[in-house]
């Protein structure tokens, strides 16, 4: 019986002679032991003991060179053991092939699938490698770049097509941006025309009357905004009397500063022919009414100084009460309020009178001052500009002013200036009457 190619079958008597065998040289002539004792081989000496037992067996022996297998096992009806012998080789030769025909088959199928899949990835990433040239130059700013054409509805497409609308947007508003941006440089320019319009039509040149030494009289102001709606002026009405006003016209911006410039010039040509602050405010204010549809307003304090004698005449348009500063002390004085400037027709205002002594100081200044905020919303309040009045009466009116803007901007701590800052300070020295206590009594009167 072959087995396989090589393998054999062979007949063991019971006590292990060889009765049939491939070569005929071992029938009856030899025995397991005899190969057993001639291979030197004691694992065969022992299967040959468990043969002649009668027990059967499958183990990793061959009686060739090559290795191999050997199933054993009795003939129960005879008491013989039937041998059957077969190389290694042979038995896992079609395992062998079929693992290399499944290894085969394995690395076919793993080469088709990185095809397929580099082929895959190829349809998607060459759309992305191609958008990610094309908005490289986008970033760069240049959004005229052209971007790949949309060939599919899926995810690369919807990519491609936002950022070919995100490309058109851009470019839309970066030339809205700049028609913008040119648009605010001009309005800039005429707003920086326009504080410079501004600035030259109030008084900037002190000592402003050097050839005066009756009074010496200062001013500032500073604007919030690029133009304000503050103004303050002084000029002769005659060769003795002075007019001087402060003002603060509602709101801030080019439309104060519109109203600021009307009123000033009506204020200054009714102050040259009227002569009397109550009237001038009264013959202003109906003026602004006429066509002020937009209800513009504005509070004026004026004030007429004969500066021959030290009477002052004043009337003040629903602005804050002045301060007077003299060797006693410093005081707010108790002044009719009186309504706004522009929105009523024929509002009335009264005329008072004071006179001044010498070296007496009168502080005019808007609510920019007294209602000037720091990082924590307080105002600087009415009570803080006292004091600081109080501090040197010495001072000359510059050095006043300016001690106040001082201190307004120490409070603030460089919070954002949310109003108009102006002030006007006169100091009468020309009659030669001393200046007496502050509570000493004032000469008030109306006309």
């Amino acid at each position: 019986v072959r087995i396989l190619k090589t393998g054999y079958a062979m007949l063991l008597s019971r006590n292990g002679m060889v009765l049939t065998h491939p070569d005929s040289s071992f029938i009856m002539n030899e025995s397991i032991f005899s190969i057993a004792e001639e291979r030197r081989d004691p694992v065969l000496r022992e299967m040959g003991r468990k043969m002649i037992a009668g027990e059967s067996g499958f183990v990793h022996h061959s009686l060739t060179d090559e290795p191999g297998w050997m199933y054993y096992a009795p003939i129960r009806s005879t008491g013989w053991t039937l041998a059957v012998v077969f190389p290694e080789a042979e038995l896992f030769e079609n395992v062998r092939s079929l693992s290399l025909t499944m290894a085969g088959i394995g690395t076919g199928g793993l080469l088709l699938l990185a095809l397929v899949v580099a082929m895959a990835t190829r349809s998607i990433t060459l759309p992305l490698r191609a958008l990610a040239s094309a908005t490289g130059p986008m970033a760069s700013g240049n959004f005229d770049v052209e971007l790949p054409a949309v060939r599919s509805n899926d995810e690369i497409g919807m990519l491609t097509s936002s950022f070919r609308m995100m490309g058109e947007s851009l470019k839309e508003y970066i030339r809205n941006l700049t028609e913008t941006t040119a648009q605010k440089e001009r309005i800039q320019s005429e707003l920086q025309m326009a504080t410079d319009i501004q600035a030259s039509l109030l008084p900037r040149i002190f000592p402003a009357f050097p050839e005066r030494p009756e009074f010496d009289i200062f001013a500032s102001m500073d604007a919030a905004k690029e133009v304000g709606g503050d103004f303050y002026d002084f000029f002769f009405i005659d060769d003795s009397h002075l007019c001087f006003l402060i003002a603060d016209v509602a709101d801030k911006g080019v439309p104060a500063a519109l109203y600021m410039m009307v009123a000033k010039t009506l204020l200054k040509s009714e102050a040259q022919r009227l002569r009397d602050p109550g009237v001038i405010l009264e013959h202003v204010n109906n003026i602004l009414a006429e066509d002020n549809e937009s209800c513009m307003f504005a509070t004026v304090f004026c004030a007429i100084l004969d500066t021959a004698s030290g009477e002052l005449i004043f009337s003040n348009a629903g602005h804050n009460p002045p301060l007077l500063v003299g060797s006693g002390g410093v005081r707010y004085l108790d002044v009719k309020p009186g309504f706004l400037l522009g929105p009523v027709p024929d509002s009335g205002y009264e005329t008072e009178r004071i006179t001044l002594r010498n070296g007496d100081v009168f502080f005019l200044y808007t609510d920019g001052v007294t209602e000037a905020k720091n990082r924590e919303d307080e105002l600087f309040g009415e009570q803080r500009l006292l004091e600081i009045l109080q501090g040197d009466f010495s001072m000359a009116v510059e050095d006043m002013v300016h001690a106040v803007r001082s201190s307004v901007a120490g409070f603030a701590e460089g919070a954002a200036q949310s109003d108009d800052i102006t002030m006007v300070a006169l100091q009468y020295t020309g009659n030669g009457i001393s200046s007496s206590a502050i509570d000493a009594p004032l000469i008030i009167s109306k006309s």
